[in-house]
């Protein structure tokens, strides 16, 4: 019986500080993009939260901007933003905020800023219009050529975050 009592008890103690089996990896398709750069023109980008690794990772597809009837080079850039998660929230009315941040200021580096959004579970009354998913990112460097802090900011929209 004394053994039995152990064995129970281990059981449990393991049982609590099991790990799911399936990670938490949420995805999502960006749809929009709202930015300062007039150079550029956004094609597609992806989205992924990964809990299990506690990351916001972004990859973002643009082209260049042309003029009509003006000669351009097809070339495309791919950005990749991957950022750990320092914060998660829900506020009252059901909105999911996952915020991700580098700070590298210290040793001439930038600041990268990602906040995660998730709408889809939103009960308050509003007079805007939500996105299913709203991803603002900022990125700050100093520019030593002008002499001055260099501040971008760009908001996009995405569809609702889907488990992996």
């Amino acid at each position: 019986m004394k053994n039995l009592i152990i064995l129970i008890t281990m059981i449990a103690a393991f049982s609590a500080n099991a790990r799911s089996l399936y990670p938490e990896i949420y995805t999502a398709k960006i749809l929009t993009e709202r930015t300062q750069k007039d150079h550029q023109v956004f094609l597609q980008g992806n989205l992924e939260v990964n809990k299990m690794r506690n990351t916001i990772k972004m990859t973002l597809l643009h082209g260049p901007h042309c003029p009509p009837f003006a000669f351009c080079i097809e070339v495309l850039y791919t950005q990749e933003i991957n950022l750990p998660i320092v914060n998660t929230s829900t506020d009252e009315c059901g909105a999911k905020t996952y915020t991700a941040l580098k700070d590298e200021r210290p040793v001439d580096g930038i600041f990268e800023y990602v906040r995660v959004t998730d709408y889809t579970d939103y009960v308050c009354p509003t007079f805007n219009i939500l996105p299913e998913t709203a991803i603002n990112t900022e990125k700050r460097f100093y520019d030593r050529i002008n002499g001055r802090e260099v501040i971008n900011r760009n908001y996009y929209t995405a569809e609702a975050l889907e488990l992996f």
